[in-house]
């Protein structure tokens, strides 16, 4: 009896330590706060400066690459200056890009020292917005004249909207196969949309290499494809950035198929951004923190998960979760020998291991949340072989966002 006794009391004990340290640990608020700002100033979060007249399609290009709504962009822009607002992806909280968007572009007087003086140092990638059929270009150009020399190697893309306004008819359809990127398909595209496409090109070729036409509508618009040249502008934006930023805010469709639920992207991008502020944890020179910090933001991401899922979060659902991934047997040993089992929240043997394991554990989150739904459980071997191959994709993807410790 006694040693049923002494059992129970053990499991008492380890249920309350997860409870209090894992899904609920004791960070001081305003420590969190603090080493929150620090990480998101270590981490190399990519913010790509948007320049371009109103209504040139500058929300459109936002909202195709990250697969938010037009209204969740427009709440999301927080202004910085009197001519530019930041737009942090997926929240101001948890970025994992932010888009800058400079506003009065086109309108008398707009000076862009002040967006320079802000945001140059800080921009990753300049994309310049404009309609195709546009030939008023002396507001974009007297604006890059200002910025480019002071970044002279810096990658400048332009991204050539609204190609539908060059068709002949309005009920004209998109060419298909995307012929702007194939020299021998030009005669398909209409001549004055040619005509229109290259001297954009040429006004704009002292300062940028790189040129995309894309044509981003409304579902309702009626074409049949309304992310149309999206794929040619990823690449891009994939050749232009050091950074896989497709696969940060996409995900992978391996990973899509093997979850398959509707959740998965919008699950996608939280578990990428609580993964970068993990992983920057152990860069902050603040002893005794790491530990408790790293519980703080895996909690906070088990709960984003569970809004998502639509699933009540409680500490009791984390404990069932650990149990699910064959740790309900190590329920028994006491907290601080429980910690070794765990992942992440044993020795953190660097910044890359930190966020891969956290993107692992929030990938394998979701399948037990997606079954959750369901009213069934997952089998074990099942989450373990997702946390697994996870694993490496976590490593593969967060690895150029992860800044490597500088040796003491």
């Amino acid at each position: 009896m006694a040693s049923k006794d002494k059992s129970a009391s053990s499991l008492r004990k380890a249920r309350n330590w997860i409870r209090n340290k894992i899904l609920f640990p004791t960070v001081d608020e305003e420590v969190y706060r603090k080493s929150l700002k620090n990480i998101r100033e270590i981490l190399p979060v990519p913010v790509i400066w948007i320049l371009g007249k109103t209504q040139s399609g500058k929300t459109s290009i936002i909202q195709a690459l990250t697969g938010h709504s037009r209204a969740e962009i427009g709440n999301g822009f927080q202004p910085c200056t009197k001519t530019s607002s930041l737009f942090s992806f997926p929240s101001e909280q948890t970025p994992i890009v932010h888009f800058l968007d400079t506003r009065g572009l086109g309108e008398i007087g707009y000076d862009p020292q002040e967006d320079m003086q802000l945001h140059l140092r800080g921009s990753h990638l300049l994309i310049v917005v404009v309609k195709v059929m546009d030939h008023g270009l002396e507001p974009l150009k007297n604006a890059l004249k200002i910025i480019c020399p002071k970044r002279p190697n810096w990658p400048v893309l332009v991204v050539q909207t609204n190609l539908h306004e060059g068709y002949p008819e309005k009920q004209t359809e998109h060419i298909i196969p995307y012929p702007y990127e194939n020299h021998e398909a030009i005669d398909s595209i209409p001549q004055n949309l040619v005509r229109s496409l290259k001297f954009q090109q040429q006004e704009l070729s002292e300062w940028a290499k790189e040129f995309v036409a894309v044509d981003l509508t409304h579902p309702n618009d009626g074409y049949t494809d309304s992310n149309y040249g999206l794929n040619a502008l990823w690449q891009r934006i994939e050749i232009l950035l050091p950074t896989s930023l497709q696969e940060m805010i996409q995900g992978t469709p391996s990973l899509h198929r093997a979850l398959q639920d509707i959740h998965s992207h919008s699950a996608h991008q939280q578990i990428i951004a609580h993964s970068l502020l993990a992983g920057g944890v152990e860069l902050l020179p603040i002893p005794l923190v790491s530990l408790p910090m790293v519980a703080s933001i895996q909690a906070k991401m088990f709960q984003a998960l569970a809004s998502i899922y639509k699933q009540q979060v409680s500490w009791r659902s984390f404990v069932d979760f650990l149990s699910a991934v064959g740790l309900g047997m190590m329920l028994q040993i006491g907290g601080r020998e429980l910690i070794k089992f765990i992942p992440v929240y044993g020795t953190i043997v660097s910044s890359l291991y930190t966020a891969a394991a956290t993107y692992a554990l929030g990938k394998t989150m979701c399948l037990y949340l997606h079954h959750q739904r369901l009213g069934s459980l997952p089998n074990v071997d099942e989450l373990r072989e997702i946390y697994e191959s996870q694993f490496q994709e976590g490593r593969k993807i967060l690895e150029k966002f992860i800044p490597k410790k500088k040796k003491e």
